[in-house]
């Protein structure tokens, strides 16, 4: 059987942090069939506490705020940790709705070790606002039981910034291997677990604690042919994937293949600075989410519900009330959600909300597989990469067209014609093909030397004494360049020189063939 090192993830107040993340002064709880199922440090103070009535808690806190479980809600907070915890390892599991299990063995070289990979951990884990606790050890089940037995005298706290989270039988762990090293501490911890923290049905608990049992230990001891004539093979089969006598497969979580994300806001958000930040909190999920898959977003679109609007996450009706939609195109695919929130910021500035918006949805457009680039070999400040100097340009395109609108920009680009005033014309800004980005490459012109400016109509040269004149003397310095075309039509036949005045300035300048005419039809810069 290959070593594993299984590192669950417990966050016993889900139900709480899904629907009021953050620190909360004011006192809550989430009810359920009428009693407390979870509260906030605030409620506890106030002498609440998980499974009491809720008539008594009324009484002990009246201005205690109560609010009804909401498990679509929790299931999408759990998504997002499990999103942010994918950079760590692939073998990640869920294990039940409150806990994820993460196999972190193959990942300790990568991370510099044991330590260093759970700190990396706690602070994805702050970042998503969620509390948790921790437990270590070689099997899957054995790190749940240790996460949800945080309080342990045995047990060593590692401190982070802001918060302590608890990470049962670390110290048992070789740092570098992940190999146990102190087997004598992580049985002592292992059987120090209350019969009432396993994992087992309700019936089998109370028969458990009928019985005398209080502890695992006092159950690992015993032979399991005995237990199992009592309790079932069940049971049995459960304290031997504890002890590792058993396989315990766990199935690796399979994302979704396309983002579609909404999230109903406890209070209708009518600041724009608060709705910028819980549309933050969205695209982070979207930012962890391309970075799990490895793949690009070319785009995404906010719906902003003014309204109690509770359609289901599915719905794709744009013409509901009470709705603004914002789209956002990108010029290039990319993964970072800075860029996103930028972009997402000009949007909010020019709109006005007519009503407080009471929910969000965000869906992704365009997902493609991300290309990594081979030119990062030397420092940026040392090296010249046309794909860095793609990705300034496309930014600069994404900017303008958030701020002025898709709509109201365009370029001048090729139109595949021979006559010069014919070969160019007016293309929106955002034609990915026309902006002349493909494949991470900037295209360049296989036509000849050719003005930046062309003349809206050709001007008249004078022609003095057999020399050519055009606010001064002109000097032929190359060409001829005969262009010919639209034969079917107009026939146009012209010799192209390349002229210079007295002052340096450069003309582009031809003879019509049919009227021996000579014009000015275009200016170097």
């Amino acid at each position: 059987m290959i070593p594993v090192l299984w590192l669950c993830i417990h966050c016993p107040k889900l139900a709480l942090e899904a629907l009021f993340p953050g620190l909360n002064t004011q006192a809550i709880a989430i009810a359920a069939q009428h009693r407390i199922a979870c509260c906030n440090q605030a409620a506890s103070v106030a002498g609440i506490s998980e499974g009491m009535s809720l008539a008594t808690a009324r009484a002990l806190c009246p201005d205690l705020q109560v609010a009804t479980r909401n498990p679509e809600q929790e299931h999408q907070t759990l998504l997002n940790l499990i999103y942010s915890c994918y950079q760590f390892t692939p073998a990640l599991n869920q294990y039940n709705e409150t806990s994820l299990l993460l196999e972190i063995r193959g990942s300790l070289k990568l991370f510099q070790g044991l330590n260093k990979l759970i700190q990396n951990i706690k602070q994805e884990v702050g970042a998503q606002q969620i509390s948790c606790a921790m437990g270590l050890a070689n099997t899957a089940k054995s790190a749940y039981l240790l996460a949800r037995h945080p309080g342990n005298k045995l047990s060593e706290a590692m401190t982070t910034t802001t918060t302590t989270t608890t990470v049962m039988a670390i110290r048992c762990f070789e740092d570098n291997s992940g190999e146990l090293s102190d087997q004598t501490h992580f049985r002592t911890l292992l059987h120090s677990i209350p019969v009432t923290k396993l994992d087992c049905s309700d019936f089998i608990i109370k028969k458990l604690t009928r019985s005398g049992f209080k502890t695992l230990g006092e159950l690992l001891v015993l032979p399991m042919a005995e237990l199992g004539k009592r309790y079932g093979k069940d049971f049995v089969r459960y304290l031997q994937q504890i002890k590792g006598e058993l396989p315990d497969p766990q199935s690796n979580i399979v994302f979704p293949e396309t983002f579609d994300h909404y999230v109903e806001c406890n209070d209708a958000i009518s600041s724009v600075d608060h709705l910028l930040w819980a549309m933050q909190n969205m695209l982070r999920r979207l930012s962890d989410y391309l970075r799990a898959r490895q793949m690009y977003c070319g785009g995404f679109i906010w719906s902003l519900y003014q309204q109690q609007h509770y359609s289901s996450i599915n719905t794709s009706n744009n013409a509901s009330q009470g709705k603004v939609t914002i789209e956002l195109y990108l010029t290039q695919a990319r993964w970072d959600m800075a860029y996103f929130l930028n972009l997402t910021r000009i949007k909010l500035e020019a709109l006005t909300l007519a009503e407080p918006t009471s929910a969000i949805r965000l869906k992704a457009c365009d997902l493609r597989p991300a290309h990594y680039l081979s030119t990062d070999l030397l420092p940026p400040d040392i090296q010249y990469s046309p794909q860095r100097s793609n990705s300034t340009f496309t930014a600069l395109i994404d900017t303008l067209a958030a701020r002025l609108g898709e709509n109201n920009l365009y370029q001048v680009t090729d139109h595949h014609r021979h006559i010069p005033e014919q070969a160019s014309q007016l293309a929106g800004l955002l034609d990915i093909d026309a902006i002349g980005v493909e494949n991470n490459e900037i295209k360049t012109s296989t036509t000849g030397l050719r003005p930046t400016w062309l003349l809206r109509q050709p001007s008249p040269i004078q022609n003095r004494q057999k020399s050519l004149y055009y606010q001064g003397d002109l000097k032929l310095l190359q060409g001829p360049e005969r262009i010919e075309g639209d034969w079917w039509s107009t026939a146009v036949s012209r010799d192209y020189y390349i002229a210079r005045r007295k002052d340096d300035t450069l003309y582009w300048i031809y003879r019509d063939r049919h009227t021996h005419c000579w014009f000015v039809h275009g200016v170097f810069g």
